[in-house]
């Protein structure tokens, strides 16, 4: 089985305790490199861009535009192609995160 990660809501300081997605910057499916905006965050002091820990693609958004979530929370889930949406569906369940399944299209 193929590397599954998370990209969690960044913790930029002391007094942050989440915050709230206000754009992704790029779509489900997407490539990116490490240092790559990934998405935009709105905390309680200002607006900032998350940029990229580590170069992968991003399979699954878990948090919504304009969902906010606390600080260590998952936000997207990255993986190779290769790794189907039954796989990623069972890592989040042994991490005891409830996404609900996709839909077949």
């Amino acid at each position: 089985m193929s590397e599954i990660k998370i990209i969690d809501m960044p913790n930029w300081g002391a007094s942050m305790d989440e915050g709230t997605i206000i754009e992704w910057l790029i779509d489900e499916g997407t490539e990116f490199k490490e240092g790559d905006e990934l998405c935009e965050i709105e905390t309680s002091k200002a607006v900032m861009a998350l940029e990229a820990p580590f170069d992968g693609r991003i399979r699954r958004f878990i948090a919504q535009v304009g969902e906010t979530l606390e600080v260590q929370k998952p936000i997207a889930v990255v993986a190779d192609v290769d790794v189907s949406e039954e796989e990623i569906d069972q890592f989040l369940s042994e991490l005891n995160y409830y996404v609900q399944p996709r839909e077949e299209s």
